[in-house]
C-alpha cells in the first residue's frame, strides 16, 4: 500500500494512552492531517515541541492565482485544527488551543496542548468516526432529493 493511502488507515486503538505527552500528540496529529483542504494543497506544518503542537500555514502550498490573499489557505488549516480538536476530545483531552499566540509571526496560527481530561460527547463521537470517511470525489454529483430522515 502506497504511503499516501496508509494515512487513512490510521488505528484508533493504537492510541498511546500510557505514552508521553509528545507521543499522544503525535498520534493525535494522523487525524489532523486527513482534513480536507482547497485543491488537496494541505498548506499546514505541525511543530511538536515536548508538550505543544504548533500549527503553521505553510505559504509555499498557497495558489497565489486562485487565492491571493490566503483565505481559503488560512481556512484549509482551520480544517486540520478542527479536526485536532475532535481527535483530542476523543481520546479524552479538553485541549488548549491559543490562536495566533505570535502576532509578530503571521505563518503560526496555533498553539495547541493535551489540556485536562473530559469524557466524549456523543455528538464528538459522530464527529470522529467521520474524519477517516471523509474522501475528495471530484466526479459529477448526482441529482436526487435527500430523503427527510437525513435532513433531520
Amino acid at each position: 500500500m502506497s504511503e499516501l493511502l496508509t494515512m487513512w488507515k490510521v488505528k484508533e486503538a493504537e492510541f498511546p494512552h500510557h505514552g508521553t505527552v509528545e507521543e499522544k500528540l503525535k498520534f493525535i496529529l494522523n487525524y489532523a492531517i486527513l482534513a480536507p483542504s482547497s485543491h488537496n494543497t494541505q498548506p499546514w506544518l505541525f511543530k511538536i515541541d515536548s508538550e505543544e503542537i504548533y500549527l503553521y500555514a505553510d505559504r509555499n502550498r498557497g495558489l497565489s492565482i486562485t487565492d491571493p490573499e490566503g483565505r481559503e489557505l488560512v481556512i484549509s488549516c482551520g480544517t486540520a485544527l478542527f479536526n485536532l480538536r475532535i481527535a483530542l476530545h476523543h481520546f479524552g483531552y479538553k485541549g488548549e488551543i491559543i490562536t495566533f499566540p505570535n502576532p509578530a509571526n503571521s505563518e503560526l496560527l496555533a498553539c495547541i496542548k493535551l489540556g485536562y481530561r473530559i469524557k466524549e460527547s456523543t455528538d464528538n463521537n459522530l464527529l470522529f468516526n467521520a474524519i477517516s470517511k471523509r474522501h475528495t470525489n471530484r466526479q459529477n454529483y448526482q441529482w436526487w432529493d435527500a430523503p427527510q430522515s437525513l435532513l433531520r
